[in-house]
């Protein structure tokens, strides 16, 4: 329906009118999610958001192969980076507004899985870093007198169930072990210090959501929607919680690492959007197929550098 109310080449040339899209859909899709679905309002809502979008954006998409320019600017040649920026911001604005004004208990409820994401943001813990201790152990006396340190915890970043040893020279983690069980091994391992191990545990993590933004767009054309749609109730909904809570400080520390993460994850799922079209309308000799493909493999590698810097001001900041 929206393509037709709004045509794609209408939005090609005012890219702001996916903004209005945008959030006529978040509206939508709160009363609908709300009303059927209270129980699973917060999943739902994600799905009856994307839905109005699809055909539109697939259009569009497909137009972008039409109407590449000449420009040596990556950002300027393929337009549909716009519309899917204002389409995000949008979002953002839809979903802070709605957190703003629906009643708590609602909004607890509608905008559940988002505050689940957004507190595993908290502290340096990334989007899929997890910090749990195992049973509540500390570490033997032994291990400490080993390694050094004032007092160590028994931790598992990855939740494998395979203890990780981490060890405290003042109030802050000072350097970690790994691959245990350390007490039956009988054997000193190299010890890492904290923050790299961190970097390291950040970044691979993210890897792995932006290959899923990647491969979702690849696939399924228009499935750069979901990762988009996602990120952005996210910081919709954080921007209303902070605003609510006049906490600029937290508001500050999320930004520094989520928004240049958000950036990522947005350039990947867009780079797998635009390949995918062209692979099915374009020939591997044509000249414009070898065009789309240097330009995704310039917003894949643009988006892992941003990525390394997200995970380092997390670690470092």
């Amino acid at each position: 329906m929206l393509e037709m109310i709004l045509k794609p080449i209408k939005i090609q040339h005012h890219p702001i009118l996916m903004g209005l899209v945008a959030f006529i859909s978040v509206s939508i899709a709160i009363i609908l999610s709300w009303k059927i679905f209270p129980e699973s309002s917060s999943i739902l809502l994600i799905t009856f958001t994307i839905i109005p979008a699809i055909p539109l954006m697939v259009k569009l998409i497909e137009n972008e192969e039409y109407s590449l320019t000449h420009s040596k600017n990556i950002f300027r040649k393929h337009k549909i980076i716009n519309i899917y920026g204002w389409y995000f911001g949008g979002l953002v604005l839809a979903f802070m507004i709605w957190y703003l004004i629906l009643p708590p208990a609602i909004s607890d409820n509608v905008f559940s899985e988002q505050m689940s994401a957004i507190y595993d943001f908290r502290g340096p813990s990334g989007f899929a870093v997890y910090r749990d201790t195992i049973l509540d152990m500390k570490c033997d006396a032994e291990l400490v007198e080993r390694y050094g340190g004032k007092h160590c915890e028994v931790v598992d970043f990855d939740k494998d169930y395979i203890e990780e040893y981490l060890f405290y020279e003042n109030e802050k983690p000072s350097f970690l072990v790994e691959l245990g069980p350390l007490q039956s091994q009988g054997d000193n391992y190299k010890p890492i210090e904290y923050k790299k191990f961190l970097l390291k545990h950040i970044f691979s993590n993210n890897i792995r959501i932006l290959l899923f933004a990647l491969l979702t767009s690849f696939i399924f054309g228009a499935g750069a929607l979901f990762v988009i749609t996602w990120n952005a109730s996210i910081v919709g909904v954080f921007m209303g919680h902070m605003v609510y809570n006049l906490s600029a400080l937290e508001l500050a520390g999320f930004f520094i690492h989520g928004v240049p993460e958000f950036l990522s994850f947005f350039l990947a799922a867009i780079a797998g959007g635009v390949l995918s079209v062209a692979i099915i309308k374009h020939k591997p000799s044509d000249k414009d197929f070898k065009i789309i493909l240097k330009d995704f493999i310039i917003l894949c590698t643009i988006s892992i550098v941003i990525l390394l810097i997200a995970a380092a001001l997390e670690v470092y900041i």
